[in-house]
């Protein structure tokens, strides 16, 4: 368990740093209307992959060990891969119609190019985390590593021999997920199952909606919650003003994504694992001491992140991006809402019961559809109208959860968490330094990415 805990650490800390490079040169290499292109673009992509993929994903997730067990994994794997295919052809044809009507302002070339990179990364966000699933740990980490450098390596490679335009840094995304998804596969392939002779099992489609169904309405409004808003910012500042904005989002965004993914892919096969044939006051136990672990170290990212960004976006945003810091700090409260809501829907999965926790995300997205189109904002109450969204939703999704299972906030291990992060706070906060490339700033980083590393050492000791 330590060995593996080890190896998706280190993974994840190269990963941050590949992930921050990318951000630091499409900052740098990329116009500012084509930068606010991605991310229109990618906000398309993500409607699609939330509201079809990644609930049959989950689905898939849930099975995998006991398709793996009865030898179908495989054949599993396959029927998933023709779904997402399936969605890519529907997204395409979808875009070109919302395009017609002037729904969205993009044309029918980009619309193939979202649907080719709903394919290739949602084919591998499948293979990839499967082979995490079944404790493959070294694959995982590598092929995910692969796939962030070459996305980044052949998007630079096409940027320079052709132009720098978000349609060539999509095409080194796409041809990378292609590629180490290719490698995935064929690695799975390799894998011996438990047993030796296949079980024919019949995928009961029926059960498939009913898993998935709910929780594509809920993932619909976690869109736009979470992305979704871009396209009426778009419409109302244009694409500059977005890409301000999401370069601000971003960072924070980008941090606690693989916090988040690094963390629940250790303690999520686990959980499920342990709640196996337990009854309701066991699952909730099972699920609090997942609570205790994961909480403290969202909150502890948050405190020292806010106050440390301001030295920290130097390195990883262009110089034209350096004021995006304000956006960013609301961002790091956006992110931990989202993080904090993420963990306690989770006992929706539990319990069985997907369709519970919809009306949270419902509530939410509407308060932020009435914020952004029936009051006035400007763009940095836009950021604080966000921020409250996702707060809503995290207050109501814990007040659902408790009727589900009886939840024990860790209280005590909060004020812990405030108490060893002050010093750090304290130093960053009375640190006053240019905004800008230097030793300080290089120094500063480093005390920033020890005081994570450091989280991250005590939680794998109190686990063991």
């Amino acid at each position: 368990m330590k060995n593996d805990f080890v190896i998706l650490l280190l993974g994840r800390i190269i990963q941050i740093g590949i992930v921050l490079i990318s951000l630091r040169v499409s900052t740098t290499v990329l116009p500012e209307s084509e930068l606010g292109s991605i991310y229109y673009l990618t906000t398309l992509q993500g409607l699609f992959s939330l509201f079809l993929i990644n609930p049959v994903g989950q689905y898939f997730n849930r099975n995998t060990n006991k398709w793996f067990s009865n030898g179908v994994i495989v054949k599993c794997f396959t029927n998933q891969v023709k779904y997402i295919f399936l969605v890519a052809v529907i997204s395409s044809i979808t875009l070109i119609v919302l395009s017609r009507c002037n729904v969205i302002n993009i044309g029918s070339s980009i619309a193939l190019e979202i649907s080719f990179l709903i394919f290739a990364m949602s084919l591998n966000q499948t293979i990839l985390p499967l082979l995490n699933m079944l404790n493959k740990r070294k694959a995982f980490v590598v092929f995910n590593l692969f796939t962030a450098l070459f996305s980044l390596l052949i998007s630079l490679i096409l940027i320079y021999i052709f132009e720098a335009t978000a349609k060539f840094w999509f095409i080194g995304i796409i041809a990378s997920n292609l590629i180490f998804s290719l490698y995935g596969y064929l690695y799975l392939r390799q894998i011996k199952c438990s047993s030796n002779k296949a079980t024919e099992i019949k995928q009961n489609i029926v059960e498939v909606i009913k898993f998935a169904l709910p929780i594509s309405i809920a993932t619909f409004f976690m869109w736009y919650l979470s992305s979704g808003y871009r396209i009426e910012v778009e419409k109302q500042y244009g694409l500059v003003f977005l890409a301000s904005l999401g370069v601000g989002l971003a960072v924070s965004n980008q941090i606690f994504n693989i916090i988040e993914s690094l963390l629940t892919q250790y303690f999520i096969p686990t959980l499920y694992r342990n709640i196996e044939g337990k009854d309701k006051i066991g699952r909730a136990f099972e699920f609090n001491r997942y609570l205790y672990l994961m909480l403290p170290i969202y909150f502890s990212t948050a405190l020292v992140t806010t106050v440390a960004i301001k030295n920290l976006l130097p390195f990883v945003v262009g110089d034209k991006y350096y004021s995006v810091y304000v956006f960013s700090f609301f961002g790091i409260w956006i992110e931990f809402s989202r993080v904090t809501s993420n963990i306690f829907s989770v006992v929706s999965q539990i319990e069985n019961k997907t369709n519970y926790f919809v009306p949270s995300y419902i509530i939410s997205a509407l308060f932020l559809f009435i914020g952004l189109n029936f009051f006035d904002y400007n763009q940095n109450k836009l950021c604080l109208i966000i921020l409250v969204a996702n707060i809503i939703n995290m207050i109501v999704i814990y007040l659902l959860s408790n009727r589900l299972l009886r939840i024990s906030i860790p209280y005590l291990n909060l004020i812990k968490v405030i108490l060893y992060t002050l010093p750090s706070m304290m130093f960053f906060g009375l640190i006053q330094v240019q905004q800008q490339l230097s030793i300080v700033n290089f120094f500063l980083l480093r005390i920033w990415r020890f005081i994570i590393f450091r989280g991250y050492v005590c939680l794998l000791e109190n686990k063991q």
